[in-house]
């Protein structure tokens, strides 16, 4: 892990990487927030893509768990290039297209939060009920992505608000009572 750790933070100060790319899990025990919070310090317009987290375990389709180890070295494995090509024209799954939609709708109402806008000083937090929060700014507005809302009314730990002078939930045209 620390040799991992090192390994990329000496990649981040020599050479600065527009994009920090990762094709493999993270090894457990890691601190990759505070990995991403050093690369955005470093590289402030970079772009950190989503393979950094797999999931424990999969499932084969009898059932049986597949080790994600044996998974990644499978896939490391020589493959005829014939094997990628597609065979024929197939449909996209509802349940893709159905997901495909859904984030569709919901960056018409958040994409302000998206689009162009770079990481904050810190990339999250918790609120006070435990929930996941995100950050991003834009033009000199700072966006906090709520992961789950479990309250009503809820504090973000960390944060120091009192030079806000508004907080609006994007979607809303009236500012938040806070």
């Amino acid at each position: 892990m620390r040799y991992a750790t090192a390994h990329v933070h000496d990649l981040i100060e020599r050479y600065r990487p527009s994009s920090l790319w990762n094709d493999i899990c993270w090894p457990a025990g890691g601190d990759l927030a505070a990995l991403f919070a050093d690369y955005y310090n470093a590289v402030p317009d970079g772009m950190i893509n989503d393979r950094w987290i797999e999931p424990p375990g999969r499932r084969h389709r009898d059932g049986r768990r597949v080790d994600p180890l044996v998974c990644r070295y499978r896939l490391q494995e020589p493959q005829p290039a014939d094997r990628y090509r597609p065979r024929r024209a197939r449909p996209v799954p509802r349940r893709t297209t159905h997901a495909a939609a859904g984030l569709g709708q919901w960056l018409r109402v958040n994409g302000e939060a998206v689009y162009g806008s770079r990481p904050w000083r810190f990339a999250d937090a918790t609120t006070t009920e435990g929930g996941g929060v995100r950050f991003t700014q834009r033009d000199g507005v700072v966006f906090a992505a709520l992961l789950e809302v479990t309250a009503r009314e809820f504090g973000i730990r960390g944060l120091d608000a009192t030079a806000a002078t508004e907080v609006r939930l994007l979607g809303l045209d009236e500012p938040l009572t806070w």
